[in-house]
Protein backbone atom coordinates (compact mmCIF):
# COMPACT_ATOMS: atom_id res chain seq x y z
CA UNK A 1 0.00 0.00 0.00
CA UNK A 2 1.29 3.59 -0.35
CA UNK A 3 3.19 4.44 2.59
CA UNK A 4 2.25 8.08 4.34
CA UNK A 5 2.93 11.03 1.83
CA UNK A 6 4.84 14.27 2.73
CA UNK A 7 4.27 16.52 -0.33
CA UNK A 8 4.98 20.47 -1.23
CA UNK A 9 1.91 22.36 -2.39
CA UNK A 10 1.84 23.02 -5.95
CA UNK A 11 0.33 24.66 -8.78
CA UNK A 12 -0.25 23.93 -12.51
CA UNK A 13 -1.67 25.40 -15.52
CA UNK A 14 -4.77 23.07 -17.09
CA UNK A 15 -5.53 23.58 -20.54
CA UNK A 16 -3.08 25.46 -21.37
CA UNK A 17 0.70 25.94 -22.18
CA UNK A 18 1.85 28.10 -19.36
CA UNK A 19 5.25 27.45 -17.59
CA UNK A 20 6.40 30.12 -16.07
CA UNK A 21 10.02 30.47 -15.98
CA UNK A 22 11.93 30.75 -12.86
CA UNK A 23 15.19 30.12 -12.65
CA UNK A 24 17.34 28.63 -10.02
CA UNK A 25 19.33 32.27 -9.16
CA UNK A 26 18.22 34.36 -6.98
CA UNK A 27 15.17 36.95 -8.79
CA UNK A 28 15.36 40.10 -7.05
CA UNK A 29 11.87 40.35 -5.48
CA UNK A 30 11.78 44.04 -6.45
CA UNK A 31 11.89 43.21 -10.28
CA UNK A 32 8.90 42.87 -12.57
CA UNK A 33 10.08 38.80 -13.00
CA UNK A 34 6.54 37.17 -11.16
CA UNK A 35 3.99 35.22 -12.02
CA UNK A 36 0.58 36.48 -13.06
CA UNK A 37 -1.99 34.14 -10.99
CA UNK A 38 -4.57 35.33 -12.87
CA UNK A 39 -3.21 33.14 -15.91
CA UNK A 40 -2.94 29.91 -13.68
CA UNK A 41 -6.25 28.49 -13.84
CA UNK A 42 -7.52 25.10 -12.18
CA UNK A 43 -11.50 24.45 -12.93
CA UNK A 44 -12.95 23.43 -10.15
CA UNK A 45 -16.26 22.29 -9.93
CA UNK A 46 -17.72 20.97 -6.64
CA UNK A 47 -21.18 19.57 -5.50
CA UNK A 48 -22.30 17.80 -3.07
CA UNK A 49 -25.28 15.33 -3.55
CA UNK A 50 -28.72 14.77 -1.30
CA UNK A 51 -26.70 11.85 0.83
CA UNK A 52 -23.60 14.47 1.66
CA UNK A 53 -21.18 12.69 -0.53
CA UNK A 54 -19.00 15.55 -1.81
CA UNK A 55 -17.69 16.16 -5.38
CA UNK A 56 -14.77 17.71 -7.04
CA UNK A 57 -14.44 17.50 -11.09
CA UNK A 58 -11.97 19.16 -12.47
CA UNK A 59 -11.52 18.64 -16.38
CA UNK A 60 -8.84 19.04 -18.43
CA UNK A 61 -7.84 18.73 -21.81
CA UNK A 62 -4.56 17.50 -21.58
CA UNK A 63 -4.06 13.97 -21.51
CA UNK A 64 -6.64 11.37 -22.38
CA UNK A 65 -6.58 9.94 -18.65
CA UNK A 66 -8.60 10.32 -15.20
CA UNK A 67 -7.27 10.25 -11.62
CA UNK A 68 -10.16 9.57 -9.81
CA UNK A 69 -9.76 9.61 -6.46
CA UNK A 70 -12.02 8.29 -3.50
CA UNK A 71 -11.05 10.35 -0.26
CA UNK A 72 -12.62 8.84 2.93
CA UNK A 73 -12.74 11.62 6.21
CA UNK A 74 -11.21 8.66 8.64
CA UNK A 75 -7.69 8.08 9.70
CA UNK A 76 -5.57 6.87 12.39
CA UNK A 77 -6.77 9.85 14.55
CA UNK A 78 -10.19 8.47 14.62
CA UNK A 79 -9.46 5.25 16.43
CA UNK A 80 -9.98 4.66 19.85
CA UNK A 81 -7.13 3.28 22.38
CA UNK A 82 -7.22 -0.70 21.96
CA UNK A 83 -8.51 -0.46 18.37
CA UNK A 84 -5.91 1.44 16.32
CA UNK A 85 -4.64 0.52 13.04
CA UNK A 86 -8.22 -0.17 11.80
CA UNK A 87 -8.07 2.47 9.09
CA UNK A 88 -5.02 0.54 7.42
CA UNK A 89 -6.85 -2.61 8.15
CA UNK A 90 -9.83 -2.14 6.46
CA UNK A 91 -7.62 -0.05 3.71
CA UNK A 92 -6.44 -3.53 3.02
CA UNK A 93 -9.79 -5.33 3.54
CA UNK A 94 -11.59 -2.91 0.79
CA UNK A 95 -9.47 -5.17 -1.52
CA UNK A 96 -10.59 -8.21 -1.21
CA UNK A 97 -13.83 -8.10 -3.40
CA UNK A 98 -17.60 -7.43 -3.10
CA UNK A 99 -20.52 -10.19 -3.69
CA UNK A 100 -20.71 -8.48 -7.43
CA UNK A 101 -17.13 -7.97 -8.00
CA UNK A 102 -15.27 -10.96 -5.92
CA UNK A 103 -11.44 -10.55 -4.90
CA UNK A 104 -9.25 -10.22 -7.70
CA UNK A 105 -12.58 -9.09 -10.29
CA UNK A 106 -11.76 -5.16 -8.78
CA UNK A 107 -7.44 -5.09 -10.05
CA UNK A 108 -8.71 -7.44 -13.10
CA UNK A 109 -11.12 -4.90 -14.63
CA UNK A 110 -8.98 -1.80 -13.65
CA UNK A 111 -5.79 -3.28 -14.99
CA UNK A 112 -7.42 -4.72 -18.00
CA UNK A 113 -9.08 -1.32 -18.89
CA UNK A 114 -5.30 0.06 -19.09
CA UNK A 115 -5.34 1.87 -15.63
CA UNK A 116 -3.64 1.21 -12.30
CA UNK A 117 -5.15 1.45 -8.97
CA UNK A 118 -3.66 1.46 -5.28
CA UNK A 119 -4.77 2.74 -1.73
CA UNK A 120 -3.08 4.71 1.28
CA UNK A 121 -3.72 5.71 5.05
CA UNK A 122 -2.45 8.39 6.89
CA UNK A 123 -3.35 9.73 10.09
CA UNK A 124 -5.94 12.00 8.88
CA UNK A 125 -7.56 10.42 6.13
CA UNK A 126 -7.64 7.41 3.93
CA UNK A 127 -7.63 7.31 -0.32
CA UNK A 128 -8.11 5.14 -2.50
CA UNK A 129 -6.58 6.33 -6.08
CA UNK A 130 -7.57 4.83 -10.02
CA UNK A 131 -5.25 6.39 -12.68
CA UNK A 132 -7.35 5.21 -15.72
CA UNK A 133 -7.60 5.59 -19.46
CA UNK A 134 -10.45 8.76 -19.97
CA UNK A 135 -12.49 5.91 -21.40
CA UNK A 136 -12.59 3.59 -18.26
CA UNK A 137 -14.50 6.65 -16.43
CA UNK A 138 -18.20 4.35 -15.95
CA UNK A 139 -16.49 1.51 -15.08
CA UNK A 140 -14.63 2.51 -12.45
CA UNK A 141 -17.33 4.65 -11.22
CA UNK A 142 -19.17 1.25 -10.72
CA UNK A 143 -16.68 -0.15 -9.12
CA UNK A 144 -15.65 2.28 -6.35
CA UNK A 145 -19.37 2.98 -5.51
CA UNK A 146 -19.70 -0.72 -5.38
CA UNK A 147 -17.05 -1.55 -2.50
CA UNK A 148 -18.07 1.50 -0.47
CA UNK A 149 -21.54 -0.52 0.31
CA UNK A 150 -21.24 -3.79 -0.26
CA UNK A 151 -17.82 -5.15 0.96
CA UNK A 152 -18.04 -8.73 1.18
CA UNK A 153 -15.54 -10.29 4.08
CA UNK A 154 -15.23 -14.07 4.73
CA UNK A 155 -13.17 -15.34 8.16
CA UNK A 156 -10.69 -17.06 6.17
CA UNK A 157 -9.96 -13.57 3.84
CA UNK A 158 -10.02 -11.66 7.18
CA UNK A 159 -7.27 -13.62 9.24
CA UNK A 160 -4.78 -14.26 5.66
CA UNK A 161 -5.18 -10.15 5.60
CA UNK A 162 -4.22 -9.76 9.11
CA UNK A 163 -1.19 -11.88 8.94
CA UNK A 164 0.07 -9.73 6.05
CA UNK A 165 -0.56 -6.64 7.99
CA UNK A 166 1.37 -7.86 11.31
CA UNK A 167 3.98 -8.71 8.55
CA UNK A 168 3.82 -5.28 7.32
CA UNK A 169 3.87 -4.01 10.89
CA UNK A 170 7.50 -6.07 11.33
CA UNK A 171 8.94 -4.98 8.07
CA UNK A 172 8.19 -1.48 8.50
CA UNK A 173 9.00 -0.80 12.02
CA UNK A 174 10.41 -4.13 14.15
CA UNK A 175 13.10 -4.78 11.44
CA UNK A 176 13.55 -1.88 10.47
CA UNK A 177 16.47 1.16 12.32
CA UNK A 178 14.65 3.82 10.49
CA UNK A 179 11.20 2.51 10.84
CA UNK A 180 11.91 2.23 14.58
CA UNK A 181 13.36 5.44 15.04
CA UNK A 182 10.71 7.01 13.00
CA UNK A 183 7.92 5.73 15.38
CA UNK A 184 9.69 6.13 18.91
CA UNK A 185 9.89 9.50 17.71
CA UNK A 186 6.71 10.41 16.47
CA UNK A 187 4.92 8.21 19.38
CA UNK A 188 7.11 10.56 21.58
CA UNK A 189 6.26 13.87 20.36
CA UNK A 190 2.84 13.41 20.00
CA UNK A 191 2.38 11.62 23.20
CA UNK A 192 -0.92 12.07 24.87
CA UNK A 193 -2.60 12.96 21.37
CA UNK A 194 -4.96 10.85 18.76
CA UNK A 195 -1.13 11.11 16.49
CA UNK A 196 0.99 9.42 19.01
CA UNK A 197 0.12 5.66 17.26
CA UNK A 198 1.47 4.53 14.24
CA UNK A 199 -0.83 4.69 11.26
CA UNK A 200 -0.28 0.53 10.94
CA UNK A 201 -1.35 0.43 14.46
CA UNK A 202 -0.12 -1.68 17.71
CA UNK A 203 1.05 -5.30 17.42
CA UNK A 204 -1.85 -6.13 20.21
CA UNK A 205 -4.98 -3.87 18.48
CA UNK A 206 -4.08 -6.05 15.39
CA UNK A 207 -3.77 -9.41 17.51
CA UNK A 208 -6.92 -8.25 18.78
CA UNK A 209 -9.47 -7.11 16.40
CA UNK A 210 -12.28 -9.10 15.25
CA UNK A 211 -13.86 -8.99 11.59
CA UNK A 212 -17.06 -7.81 13.51
CA UNK A 213 -15.58 -4.99 14.88
CA UNK A 214 -13.64 -3.84 11.59
CA UNK A 215 -17.05 -3.81 9.46
CA UNK A 216 -18.97 -1.77 12.15
CA UNK A 217 -16.06 0.58 11.70
CA UNK A 218 -16.39 0.32 7.65
CA UNK A 219 -20.53 0.87 8.66
CA UNK A 220 -19.21 3.55 10.42
CA UNK A 221 -16.82 5.88 8.50
CA UNK A 222 -17.87 4.65 4.51
CA UNK A 223 -20.62 6.86 4.88
CA UNK A 224 -21.44 9.07 1.34
CA UNK A 225 -21.37 12.79 4.06
CA UNK A 226 -17.69 10.85 5.10
CA UNK A 227 -16.34 10.96 1.86
CA UNK A 228 -15.23 13.11 -0.96
CA UNK A 229 -14.89 12.52 -4.70
CA UNK A 230 -11.93 13.91 -6.81
CA UNK A 231 -11.97 13.54 -10.53
CA UNK A 232 -8.99 15.15 -12.37
CA UNK A 233 -8.50 14.54 -16.47
CA UNK A 234 -10.14 14.59 -19.78
CA UNK A 235 -14.05 14.27 -19.09
CA UNK A 236 -17.02 16.24 -20.02
CA UNK A 237 -18.49 17.23 -17.17
CA UNK A 238 -21.73 17.20 -17.05
CA UNK A 239 -21.75 13.45 -18.15
CA UNK A 240 -19.29 12.80 -15.36
CA UNK A 241 -21.82 14.45 -12.51
CA UNK A 242 -24.79 12.37 -14.14
CA UNK A 243 -22.61 9.38 -13.61
CA UNK A 244 -21.91 9.94 -10.36
CA UNK A 245 -25.31 10.52 -9.59
CA UNK A 246 -26.40 7.59 -10.92
CA UNK A 247 -23.84 5.57 -9.03
CA UNK A 248 -23.59 7.06 -5.32
CA UNK A 249 -27.37 8.92 -5.13
CA UNK A 250 -28.91 5.88 -3.53
CA UNK A 251 -25.90 5.06 -1.29
CA UNK A 252 -27.16 5.44 2.61
CA UNK A 253 -25.21 7.04 5.62
CA UNK A 254 -24.44 4.61 8.46
CA UNK A 255 -26.30 4.59 11.23
CA UNK A 256 -23.53 5.05 13.95
CA UNK A 257 -21.82 7.92 11.96
CA UNK A 258 -23.59 10.88 12.69
CA UNK A 259 -24.03 9.75 16.31
CA UNK A 260 -20.50 9.04 16.85
CA UNK A 261 -18.59 10.71 14.84
CA UNK A 262 -16.81 13.48 17.59
CA UNK A 263 -13.07 14.58 17.01
CA UNK A 264 -11.06 13.64 19.61
CA UNK A 265 -10.68 15.33 23.14
CA UNK A 266 -6.83 16.91 22.82
CA UNK A 267 -4.19 17.78 20.24
CA UNK A 268 -2.12 19.51 22.87
CA UNK A 269 1.71 18.61 22.40
CA UNK A 270 4.02 17.65 24.59
CA UNK A 271 6.30 20.48 25.59
CA UNK A 272 9.71 18.41 26.89
CA UNK A 273 12.78 17.71 26.05
CA UNK A 274 13.59 14.03 25.37
CA UNK A 275 16.75 11.80 24.55
CA UNK A 276 16.09 8.22 23.01
CA UNK A 277 19.21 5.83 22.58
CA UNK A 278 17.08 2.73 20.51
CA UNK A 279 18.94 -0.56 19.88
CA UNK A 280 18.69 -0.99 15.94
CA UNK A 281 20.67 -2.89 13.38
CA UNK A 282 22.29 0.09 11.68
CA UNK A 283 26.03 0.06 11.82
CA UNK A 284 26.25 4.01 11.95
CA UNK A 285 23.85 5.88 14.52
CA UNK A 286 20.73 7.30 12.54
CA UNK A 287 19.26 10.39 14.36
CA UNK A 288 16.17 12.21 14.53
CA UNK A 289 15.07 15.24 16.09
CA UNK A 290 11.78 16.36 16.20
CA UNK A 291 9.98 19.19 17.50
CA UNK A 292 6.62 19.85 18.27
CA UNK A 293 4.22 22.58 15.80
CA UNK A 294 0.87 23.45 16.89
CA UNK A 295 -1.45 24.20 13.77
CA UNK A 296 -0.71 27.20 12.06
CA UNK A 297 -2.69 29.38 9.96
CA UNK A 298 -2.16 29.67 5.55
CA UNK A 299 0.04 33.03 5.87
CA UNK A 300 2.42 31.02 8.57
CA UNK A 301 2.60 27.53 6.99
CA UNK A 302 3.56 29.28 3.72
CA UNK A 303 6.59 30.80 6.03
CA UNK A 304 7.40 27.77 7.87
CA UNK A 305 7.19 25.94 4.71
CA UNK A 306 10.40 28.34 3.29
CA UNK A 307 11.99 28.25 6.41
CA UNK A 308 12.16 24.35 6.51
CA UNK A 309 13.86 24.31 2.67
CA UNK A 310 16.69 26.89 4.18
CA UNK A 311 17.08 24.44 6.58
CA UNK A 312 17.42 21.19 5.49
CA UNK A 313 16.10 20.80 1.77
CA UNK A 314 19.01 19.84 -0.70
CA UNK A 315 22.76 20.27 -0.52
CA UNK A 316 22.90 23.34 -0.18
CA UNK A 317 20.74 23.85 3.07
CA UNK A 318 21.89 25.18 6.13
CA UNK A 319 21.85 22.14 7.77
CA UNK A 320 24.23 20.01 4.89
CA UNK A 321 26.66 23.16 5.08
CA UNK A 322 27.08 23.20 8.70
CA UNK A 323 27.13 18.94 9.24
CA UNK A 324 28.09 17.52 5.93
CA UNK A 325 29.71 20.12 3.21
CA UNK A 326 32.31 21.27 5.29
CA UNK A 327 36.00 20.11 6.46
CA UNK A 328 35.08 18.20 9.52
CA UNK A 329 31.93 16.66 8.84
CA UNK A 330 29.75 15.31 11.52
CA UNK A 331 27.09 13.59 9.30
CA UNK A 332 27.10 11.60 6.17
CA UNK A 333 23.42 12.93 5.16
CA UNK A 334 21.36 15.50 7.01
CA UNK A 335 17.95 16.75 6.03
CA UNK A 336 14.46 18.40 7.21
CA UNK A 337 10.58 17.93 6.53
CA UNK A 338 7.85 19.95 7.29
CA UNK A 339 6.04 16.83 9.43
CA UNK A 340 2.38 18.27 8.46
CA UNK A 341 -0.87 17.12 9.77
CA UNK A 342 -4.59 18.61 9.93
CA UNK A 343 -4.30 19.32 13.91
CA UNK A 344 -0.61 19.46 14.30
CA UNK A 345 2.80 19.27 13.06
CA UNK A 346 6.10 18.62 13.56
CA UNK A 347 9.60 19.84 12.11
CA UNK A 348 11.40 16.87 11.62
CA UNK A 349 15.12 16.35 11.16
CA UNK A 350 16.81 13.08 9.91
CA UNK A 351 20.61 12.28 9.13
CA UNK A 352 23.12 9.45 9.81
CA UNK A 353 26.17 9.99 11.63
CA UNK A 354 29.84 9.19 10.60
CA UNK A 355 31.88 6.33 12.12
CA UNK A 356 33.40 7.79 15.32
CA UNK A 357 31.61 10.60 16.05
CA UNK A 358 29.57 11.84 19.43
CA UNK A 359 25.68 11.53 18.91
CA UNK A 360 25.74 13.50 22.41
CA UNK A 361 27.85 16.38 20.94
CA UNK A 362 25.86 16.19 17.34
CA UNK A 363 22.41 16.21 19.77
CA UNK A 364 23.71 19.23 21.95
CA UNK A 365 25.20 21.08 18.45
CA UNK A 366 21.84 20.80 16.91
CA UNK A 367 19.53 22.05 19.80
CA UNK A 368 21.86 24.85 20.23
CA UNK A 369 22.06 25.81 16.62
CA UNK A 370 17.69 25.86 15.88
CA UNK A 371 17.43 27.59 18.83
CA UNK A 372 19.58 30.43 17.42
CA UNK A 373 18.91 29.78 13.75
CA UNK A 374 16.36 32.45 13.34
CA UNK A 375 18.22 35.52 13.44
CA UNK A 376 21.97 33.68 12.09
CA UNK A 377 21.06 31.82 9.02
CA UNK A 378 17.96 33.26 7.01
CA UNK A 379 19.03 36.06 4.85
CA UNK A 380 17.05 37.68 1.77
CA UNK A 381 19.28 35.68 -0.61
CA UNK A 382 18.26 32.07 1.34
CA UNK A 383 14.52 33.18 1.13
CA UNK A 384 14.20 34.02 -2.01
CA UNK A 385 16.22 30.48 -3.13
CA UNK A 386 13.29 28.96 -1.42
CA UNK A 387 11.07 30.35 -3.07
CA UNK A 388 12.32 29.65 -6.53
CA UNK A 389 12.86 25.68 -5.53
CA UNK A 390 8.98 25.96 -4.21
CA UNK A 391 7.92 27.06 -7.57
CA UNK A 392 10.65 25.06 -9.66
CA UNK A 393 9.15 21.87 -7.83
CA UNK A 394 5.34 22.68 -7.85
CA UNK A 395 5.25 22.96 -12.16
CA UNK A 396 6.89 19.76 -11.77
CA UNK A 397 4.62 18.14 -9.29
CA UNK A 398 1.64 18.84 -11.14
CA UNK A 399 2.17 18.19 -14.30
CA UNK A 400 0.09 14.86 -14.41
CA UNK A 401 -4.05 14.58 -13.29
CA UNK A 402 -2.96 12.94 -10.28
CA UNK A 403 -0.69 15.42 -9.05
CA UNK A 404 -3.56 17.93 -9.20
CA UNK A 405 -6.02 15.77 -7.56
CA UNK A 406 -3.39 14.90 -4.60
CA UNK A 407 -3.42 19.01 -4.49
CA UNK A 408 -6.75 19.50 -4.70
CA UNK A 409 -6.80 16.58 -1.61
CA UNK A 410 -4.46 18.80 -0.01
CA UNK A 411 -6.34 22.17 -0.18
CA UNK A 412 -9.31 20.44 1.03
CA UNK A 413 -8.00 18.75 4.24
CA UNK A 414 -5.63 21.13 4.92
CA UNK A 415 -7.65 24.51 4.56
CA UNK A 416 -11.22 23.69 3.68
CA UNK A 417 -11.42 25.22 0.58
CA UNK A 418 -10.18 24.27 -3.04
CA UNK A 419 -11.44 27.49 -5.05
CA UNK A 420 -8.91 30.01 -3.22
CA UNK A 421 -5.77 28.40 -4.32
CA UNK A 422 -4.47 31.37 -6.48
CA UNK A 423 -4.24 32.84 -2.69
CA UNK A 424 -1.91 30.16 -1.87
CA UNK A 425 0.62 30.82 -4.16
CA UNK A 426 0.33 34.22 -3.59
CA UNK A 427 1.08 33.90 -0.46
CA UNK A 428 4.13 31.96 -0.83
CA UNK A 429 5.64 34.16 -3.46
CA UNK A 430 5.10 37.38 -1.06
CA UNK A 431 6.32 36.26 2.07
CA UNK A 432 9.31 38.59 3.74
CA UNK A 433 12.33 37.96 6.14
CA UNK A 434 10.36 39.99 8.60
CA UNK A 435 7.36 36.78 8.78
CA UNK A 436 9.82 34.55 7.89
CA UNK A 437 11.59 35.84 10.97
CA UNK A 438 8.70 35.65 13.00
CA UNK A 439 7.59 32.12 12.45
CA UNK A 440 10.90 30.85 13.05
CA UNK A 441 11.02 32.56 16.33
CA UNK A 442 7.76 31.53 17.60
CA UNK A 443 8.31 27.89 16.69
CA UNK A 444 12.01 26.98 17.04
CA UNK A 445 13.57 29.07 19.51
CA UNK A 446 12.60 26.33 22.79
CA UNK A 447 14.17 23.77 24.24
CA UNK A 448 11.18 21.16 23.58
CA UNK A 449 11.77 18.56 20.95
CA UNK A 450 12.79 15.33 20.82
CA UNK A 451 15.78 13.56 19.88
CA UNK A 452 16.21 9.99 19.47
CA UNK A 453 19.01 7.86 17.61
CA UNK A 454 19.15 4.41 16.62
CA UNK A 455 22.58 1.94 16.77
CA UNK A 456 23.60 -1.62 16.78
CA UNK A 457 26.04 -0.29 20.02
CA UNK A 458 23.15 1.00 21.78
CA UNK A 459 21.61 -0.96 24.63
CA UNK A 460 18.91 -3.36 24.28
CA UNK A 461 16.21 -2.71 26.20
CA UNK A 462 13.55 -5.07 27.12
CA UNK A 463 9.41 -3.80 26.66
Amino acid sequence: MKALMLWCLCCVSLGCALRPEVSNEVIDPKSKNKIDFEKINIEITEETLSNGLKVILIPSTTTETISYQTVYGVGSRHEALGKTGSSHFLEHLLFKGTKKFPEGEFDKKVEGGGGHNNAYTTYDQTVYYDNIPASELKAVMELESDRMKSLELSDEAFQVEKKVILEERQLTYENSPMGKLYESTISSVFAGTPYEHSVIGEIADIEGVTKNEIIDFYRRYYSPENTTLVISGRFDKSKALRLVKKYYSDLENGEKFSAEKAEPSSYKLKNASLSLSLHGDSPDPLVMYAVPLSKMNLEDRAAFDLLTIILGDGKSSQLMKRYVENTGPKLARIGADYYHLEKAGALLVTGQMLPGKKISLFEEDLRSYLQNFCEEEITERELQKAKNKWLLESFKELDTNSGVADFIITMKSDYSEVENYKKLFQLFTEVNLDKVHSVCKKNLTTENGVFASVWRKHPVVKP
